[in-house]
């Protein structure tokens, strides 16, 4: 009998314990969400930050109008107007992907960015957006495969 009193002020003591505590930590809760939107609103901002000066390096400097004078016309307006037509079955092909995919393989032929750039921006590693590209490529060479034997 004494054991079984020893016993339930011990758990009384326990249970006060453990009431005071997540007492203390639902009044802090407000605190912690705050601290919680500061550093994502931080992080965000940080990787913002990051794709911006990497699309920029990528820029080209503005040229000269004397320059512009030695841009020919295309040679096979026919071939251009092939590409653009390919351009437009991947682009329509990609839509079928997952949001993922998608934004890697643009990253990757749009972007021109290396794996590891991509791994960065999307917040993953750089196998993750190798794996991601390789098995998204062969997603759309089934789908536009597809779409030229029907």
């Amino acid at each position: 009998m004494k054991r079984a009193i020893e016993r339930s002020k011990l758990d009384r003591e326990t249970n006060i314990e453990l009431v005071e505590t997540m007492w203390k930590q639902f009044s802090n809760l407000g605190i912690y969400e705050l601290n919680v939107i500061d550093t994502t609103t931080h992080s965000i901002k940080d990787t913002v930050s990051a794709v911006q000066e990497k699309i920029a390096s990528k820029h080209t400097t503005l040229v000269e109008e004397s320059e512009l004078t030695h841009v020919a016309a295309p040679d096979n307006p026919t071939k251009e107007f092939e590409n653009r037509q390919e351009r437009f079955a991947l682009y329509r092909a990609m839509q079928q992907l997952d949001a993922e995919t998608r934004e890697v393989i643009h990253l990757r032929l749009a972007g021109d960015f290396s794996f590891r750039d991509i791994g960065d921006i999307l917040g993953h590693s750089e196998v993750w957006a190798r794996v991601r590209f390789y098995r998204g490529k062969e997603k759309l060479v089934k789908i536009i495969g597809g779409d030229n034997n029907a």
